[in-house]
Formats: structure tokens, C-alpha cells, sequence
């Protein structure tokens, strides 16, 4: 079964022109590639403050890196290591491709193109077990994205007066009354109370 993923594609023209100059492609080349082919995976290097992610995609029997964020149908295609032609390795796509593999001349201008680009990194046997089916991998990110601190669901009394007071000023009471317990305690202390 194929599953039709449609995508709005953003990027940076400044990243896309440079992609262009030093690998004969652009960014647009995301919205032919077969997604329901990709296996994706985190990229967990670095703090980026949102999530990015690494996906294997193929197009027209080649294989490519594409580093991109996605938020719901939308892509943003966000680094320079972005649609890296790859030498063809054995991966196991819900639907096979026959992959074409690169001339030798053309492994040699892709390596150029890694060792001048500090954002590359190699994709270890490690990292490559991380991959899932990108449609799958979406079906895991529905809904809101975990937090490391929780917010915790608690039943406490509080007086008439202040519960009413925090009603009275609308929707999203609960969180106002969330955020002024925050500022009280960046400037008291719990044992002193």
C-alpha cells in the first residue's frame, strides 16, 4: 500500500543557491522525492531547538540525504547538507528500488562536497538502525510533542475568592494561575512560607 504524503516545502534561497553551486542541486527536489520510501531518523548531534530530521529518500534511482523539519504537512528544508547524493547502500524500502550507483567521478565530487561541508557527518551502522519509514515516523509525532517536564495533574482546594478572580478573566485561568505560582517562586523560597 502507498500512502500519498503532500508537503508544503520552505527553505532558506540563500542555502538553496548554495546547494546549487556546490552540488548541482536544489531544494525543490523535495517535493518529487518519494516519502513514502524514506526512512528517517532524529538528528540528535546537537541542541537545535526543534526537532530536525535525517531521512534516506529516493528519487529517480538515486539515493539522497535530506536534513529538514517538519510541522504537520509542512517542510522546511533547514540544512546545507541537504539532498547529498549517496553511494547506494542496502536498505530494505517498503516499496525496492533499484538504486543507481554513483560513477567513481562522481563519488570523488560527493566526497569533495562532505569533506567541505562542516555540517556532514557519516551515517553509522548505529544511526542507520535508528531509521524507520518516514509515514511511520509521522504517525509518531501526532499530537503535542512530550516535554521533559510535565506539567502534573493535581486536585488541591483554593479559595472561593481566588478561584473566582482567575475565572473571571477568561479563558486559559488555569494556566494564568500556573504562571503566577512561577514568578512567586523565582523570588521565594518554599521552606520560608
Amino acid at each position: 500500500m502507498r500512502i500519498l504524503i503532500h508537503m508544503d516545502l520552505t527553505f532558506d534561497p540563500a542555502k538553496d543557491a548554495w546547494n546549487i553551486a556546490n552540488r548541482g542541486l536544489s531544494f525543490m527536489l523535495a517535493a518529487d522525492m518519494d516519502w513514502d520510501c524514506a526512512l528517517t531518523r532524529v538528528d540528535s548531534r546537537r541542541d537545535y531547538n526543534e526537532t530536525r530530521l535525517v531521512s534516506l529518500v529516493p528519487l529517480d534511482g538515486r539515493l539522497f540525504v535530506v536534513v529538514h523539519v517538519t510541522q504537520g504537512e509542512a517542510m522546511r528544508c533547514e540544512s546545507s547538507a541537504f539532498a547529498r547524493q549517496t553511494t547506494g547502500r542496502s536498505i530494505s524500502m517498503s516499496v525496492k528500488h533499484k538504486l543507481i550507483r554513483n560513477t567513481p567521478e562522481e563519488e570523488a565530487e560527493i566526497q569533495r562536497g562532505i569533506a567541505a561541508d562542516p555540517d556532514s557527518y557519516a551515517l553509522t551502522d548505529a544511526k542507520m538502525s535508528e531509521m524507520v519509514p518516514y509515514p511511520e515516523f509521522m504517525k509518531r509525532q501526532r499530537g503535542r510533542p512530550k516535554l521533559d517536564k510535565p506539567k502534573e495533574r493535581v486536585t488541591l482546594y483554593i479559595d472561593y475568592e481566588v478561584v473566582s478572580a482567575f475565572r473571571s478573566s477568561g479563558d486559559g485561568w488555569q494556566t494564568k494561575m500556573n504562571g503566577v505560582l512561577v514568578d512567586w517562586l523565582k523570588t521565594h523560597s518554599i521552606g520560608k512560607v
